[in-house]
């Protein structure tokens, strides 16, 4: 599964906020002077993250998450993007430290970091839910034929095979239901059911 902010956590960072996008050109020279062409067709942006405090409980949940989730910063992960709040995905960068806790008022605990936000736009994004980063353990998009499991994509017939207990999200076109069960193989058919659109699932 991959990995995605947690939603225990401060959710807003610390204004003012900066990032800075990587020069992706490779530049050569002439005689008649630089010539530069792109390496990449999309650039890196390098973001110096400041979370809002937090309780102590709350940073030995980001301990626990870029320990184990991150293995150690090694994983990239999903978070909204600070400045137009899409999720993307991003990697901690590397350094003398990986990250820096400081201790403020109210024994709160503030938690900064630099990252790079990746070029590509995961195909999940649309899935995710307003105001987190928790990317679906499943998709079943029939409306628009996007099919997913543990933020892969996959086909259709793969759904079936789903089991476990979930929040499911189940849109038809003039409702969106949120139930928490516990699906069995078949629960999640291959082909939408009569009137539904999607259904959109996150283990509970």
């Amino acid at each position: 599964m991959i990995p995605y902010w947690p939603t225990s956590l401060p959710q807003s960072i610390l204004m003012p906020h900066s990032e800075a996008v990587a020069d992706t050109r490779a530049v050569f020279e002439t005689a008649a002077g630089p010539i530069a062409r792109r390496r990449l067709t999309g650039s890196p942006v390098n973001t110096a993250f400041a979370t809002a405090p937090m309780t102590r409980e709350q940073y030995a949940t980001f301990e626990a998450w870029v320990d184990d989730d991150l293995a150690g910063g090694a994983k990239s992960f999903c978070r909204r993007d600070p400045v137009t709040g899409d999720p993307r995905m991003w990697k901690m960068l590397g350094g003398d430290n990986l990250y820096q806790a400081r201790l403020t008022g109210g024994r709160k605990v503030q938690v900064s970091f630099s990252a790079v936000r990746l070029p590509s736009i995961p195909w999940f994004a649309d899935y995710v839910p307003d105001c987190v980063s928790r990317v679906p353990d499943f998709v079943a998009d029939y409306a628009n034929d996007v099919y997913g499991v543990q933020g892969e994509k996959v086909a259709a017939s793969a759904l079936p095979d789903i089991e476990g207990e979930y929040l499911t999200v189940t849109t038809n076109a003039s409702s969106v239901v949120r139930t928490v069960e516990t699906l069995t193989a078949g629960d999640i058919p291959a082909t939408a059911p009569a009137g539904v659109t999607s259904i959109i699932g996150f283990l509970a």
